[in-house]
This record gives C-alpha cells, structure tokens and sequence, in this order.
C-alpha cells in the first residue's frame, strides 16, 4: 500500500525523534553510570532500543511498530516523571534533578508519541470508527502509565538484590565512614588521624 505524503511525513518525525532521544540516552551513559551502573545499563538498553525502533519505523513502518513505539515513548515520559517526583530506583535516595539535556529528550519522545497517535488515529479511523480509533488513544495511554509504574516498582524492589548496581555516592559514604571516628575521651573533640 502507497503511503501518502502527510503519513510519510509523520514517520519521518517519529523515527527521527526517537533516534535522536536514542542517541541522547546514548551520550548521557559515562555520567549516569558513574553516578549509579544500574542507570547506565538502563540507558544503553533504551538508547539502543529507540535507535533500532526508529530504522524500523522508517523502513517498515505498521500499525504494530507505531503502537510500540507509542507505549514506549509514553512509558519513558512517565518513568521520567516519577523518577523527578519521587527517589529513582538505585539513586542516591531522592528524586533525580531536572536538567537540560533531559527536556531535551523527553520533547523527542514527545514528539515521536504525538506523531505515532496521529497515525493510529488515522489507522484506525480508516478501518474502524471514530470511538475505536479514541480507544486506541486511550489504551496506549493507559498501558504508557501501567509500564511507567510498574518499571519504577519493580525497580524499586530490585534495589536490596543488586546493591553493585546501586549509587556510587552512597557506597563512598559508607566507605569513608570508619575511617573517620573521634575520640570520645579528648574534650576538643578532635578528630584522630
């Protein structure tokens, strides 16, 4: 079936926009890793992941590879936000700052969701009705929040399992504690080297 030029457009978009919040995920790796390895491995999944979605969408593009592309970028948008909102899985215990480079990569995804519903509302629309294709809409929403969340809690609940994965702050805190004591006996209060 002949794409017309708006549908064509509208993959460009996407597959172009998530590339590039792929390649973000990618570059930001060195940093996150070094701050916690668990979020490290995360980003170079979800980088990876998004690159090869977007070369999928743009040489094979279906109504399959648009609804995963739209839960996927709709899922991260809600990790970010809980993560923003509440302490991220395998951080230094309290919500990650915003910066940047982060908004960045969430107008991509952005971007790349609102394109993709365009297309499964059209899809839909064209095979179906205008209340099948608003529910299509509405579960890819819901199933972006169901992941979100559930990824966070599962997350959440792995932190005690792989403590290697978790922040390398707070292992350095531990480490340094014993070697900074004082001595209760001496009334200054000095510190013993």
């Amino acid at each position: 079936m002949e794409l017309n030029s708006t549908t064509k457009s509208l993959i460009a978009w996407s597959a172009i926009a998530t590339i590039v919040a792929g390649v973000i995920h990618l570059v930001i790796i060195p940093e996150h890793w070094e701050h916690a390895p668990a979020h490290g491995i995360f980003f170079l999944v979800v980088g990876i992941v998004q690159i090869v979605w977007g070369i999928a969408i743009w040489r094979k593009p279906s109504a399959k590879v648009y609804n995963i592309g739209a839960i996927m970028a709709g899922w991260l948008i809600v990790l970010y936000v809980l993560t923003r909102i509440f302490p991220a899985p395998f951080g230094h215990g309290g919500p990650e700052e915003v910066a940047w480079i982060d908004i960045a990569c969430k107008f991509c995804e952005a971007l790349g969701m609102f394109t993709l519903a365009i297309l499964i509302f059209q899809g839909t629309l064209i095979h179906s009705n205008r209340p099948l294709a608003w529910r299509a809409i509405t579960v890819i929403v819901l199933l972006s929040f169901v992941s979100g969340f559930a990824t966070y809690s599962i997350a959440r609940a792995a932190e005690p399992f792989f403590p290697a994965l978790g922040s390398t702050e707070h292992h350095d805190e531990h480490q340094e504690e014993p070697n900074h004591h004082h001595e209760e006996g001496t009334p200054t209060g000095e510190h013993d080297h």
